[in-house]
């Protein structure tokens, strides 16, 4: 009977041989791995079940060809399988064989090398533990950990039986080196996932930290007001900044003209934080002024524009006005204007009057 290449049929008691059949394929062998030393006591043979198959043929031999057989274990259902016999100790190999249902043999696994003592030795069988660990600002708001963009984070690891450790880190779903875990983070939501795995094999998934990076300080903007008049000559201001919030009187800051000079009176500085409202600051001047920064403007003699502080991140923090005195000559000493977010990324504004 000529069979195609990968068949095989089965003829029982003189019967005419059935139909061909494909054969199985070889089973992936589990447990001993290859070079695995393995107890008398604990020996268990695994292996991956094959479609198709309704029982497995375990041959244990004293070579890799299996030319030697030791011993022979027929009609296996599913794996794992434990011998009840001794086996000889030393260095043996293993093979696995599946049967159909019809009884026809399939491919047999590659013989498999594993040592077998008389005790089964000493192993490591326990997973590194540790946690991810963030250094730098933070701020929590409910559930959402924000950390600022010069923050970094380490995964703090030991192993219960001192052996080297061994980590891999995900970034967003994407394997990253472990050197970026000590770059600036860039702005938005990311979450990052450490693997470690000691020198036993042991692996151990440490808690995957989800954080919204923010390293952009607040923002300032503006919108113009209505006109300021100029108002009559008598009048000494030259420009002011007013300070109000809600539930506080407000507060003014004035450059005065004295023969041509600044007030040098100090004013003290004053700060909000982000516990009330934040307070409107309106600017008003009676002769140039320029407002600068990471932006900048000018106002024209006449002109009020109201200032606006936001972060996009954290969210704002704190604002603070100081005045620093003039340096003599024709200056006019300008006023500090700082604003900070919660993981104390900051900007600063000056506001300074335009010498005539």
């Amino acid at each position: 009977m000529s069979l195609p290449a990968g068949t095989g049929s089965v003829a029982a008691g003189g019967a005419p041989p059935a139909p061909p059949e494909k054969l199985l394929p070889a089973p992936v062998p589990v447990a001993p791995a290859a070079g695995e030393e393995r107890g008398r006591e604990a020996l268990r043979f695994a292996w991956e079940e094959v479609a198709g198959a309704a029982r497995y043929t375990l041959e244990v031999c004293a070579d890799a060809t299996c030319g030697q057989l030791v011993e022979r274990y027929a009609a296996l259902p599913a794996a794992p399988f434990q011998p009840a016999g001794e086996l000889p100790l030393g260095e043996l190999f293993w093979r696995v064989t599946p049967t159909s249902a019809s009884g026809l043999d399939g491919y047999p696994s590659a013989a498999t090398g594993f040592t077998l003592l008389a005790v089964e030795p000493l192993r490591d069988r326990n997973p590194p533990t540790g946690e991810l660990v963030v250094s730098g600002p933070t701020w929590e708001a409910g559930e959402r950990l924000f950390v600022r963009g010069d923050a970094r984070i380490a995964a703090e690891v030991s192993d219960p039986e001192g052996s080297e450790i061994s980590l891999a880190a995900r970034l967003d779903d994407a394997p990253v080196a472990l050197t970026r875990l000590a770059e600036p983070w860039e702005d938005g939501a990311h979450r990052l996932a450490v693997t470690a795995t000691d020198a036993a094999g042991n692996r151990a998934e440490l808690a995957p930290l989800a954080f919204i990076a923010d390293g952009t300080p607040p923002a300032l903007t503006w919108e113009r007001s209505e006109a300021a008049g100029k108002g009559k000559r008598s009048w000494r201001w030259l420009a002011r900044l007013t300070w109000s919030e809600p539930d506080r009187k407000w507060t003014t800051w004035k450059w005065v003209a004295r023969s041509n000079y600044l007030d040098r009176s100090e004013t003290p500085p004053l700060t909000w934080s982000a516990v009330a409202g934040q307070p409107e600051l309106a600017l008003t001047a009676r002769r140039p002024v320029r407002l600068a920064g990471a932006v900048e403007t000018r106002l024209g003699a006449g002109e009020t524009i109201r200032l606006r502080f936001a972060d996009a991140g954290a969210g704002l923090a704190q604002l603070a006005v100081s005045r620093r005195p003039a340096e003599g000559g024709n200056a006019w000493a300008p006023l500090r204007l700082t604003a900070t977010d919660r993981l104390g990324n900051g900007a600063t504004w000056w506001l300074e009057v335009l010498a005539p």
